[in-house]
C-alpha cells in the first residue's frame, strides 16, 4: 500500500490516520504539540484530541513536517481551520517542489 503523510494530529488527521492504517498504508503524522506526538508513539492515543480512540501499530508521529511528508504518495492537510493558513504556509515552505 501507499505511504500517507498526515499534516495536522487534532481529532480528524488522528481519525484520519486510523482509518487510512487500518487499510494498510503506512501513516506519518504531524503534530505541533510535542505531548500529543509522544502519546501517539508511546501510548498509541492521542489523549489530547481523540480520547478513548485506540491507534492502531504503524500510526507513526513526528514533529518533523519535513520527514512527514518525504516519500508520501500523497499529503492530507487536516489542521483545524484557525490554523490552516499558517500550517500550509509552513508546509509549502518544507516541501520540495516537485511534491507541490
Amino acid at each position: 500500500m501507499a505511504r500517507v503523510g498526515i499534516v495536522g494530529g487534532g481529532a480528524f488527521g488522528t481519525a484520519m490516520a486510523c482509518v487510512l492504517r487500518r487499510r494498510g498504508h503506512a501513516i506519518g503524522l504531524w503534530a505541533r504539540e510535542a505531548e500529543v506526538v509522544d502519546a501517539i508513539n508511546r501510548d498509541r492515543a492521542n489523549h489530547a484530541f481523540l480520547r478513548g480512540v485506540p491507534l492502531p501499530d504503524g500510526v507513526v508521529a513526528t514533529r518533523d513536517m519535513a520527514a512527514t511528508v518525504r516519500d508520501a504518495a500523497f499529503v492530507l492537510l487536516a489542521p483545524p481551520a484557525q490554523h490552516m493558513r499558517e500550517v500550509t504556509a509552513s508546509f509549502v515552505l518544507t516541501c520540495p517542489p516537485a511534491r507541490r
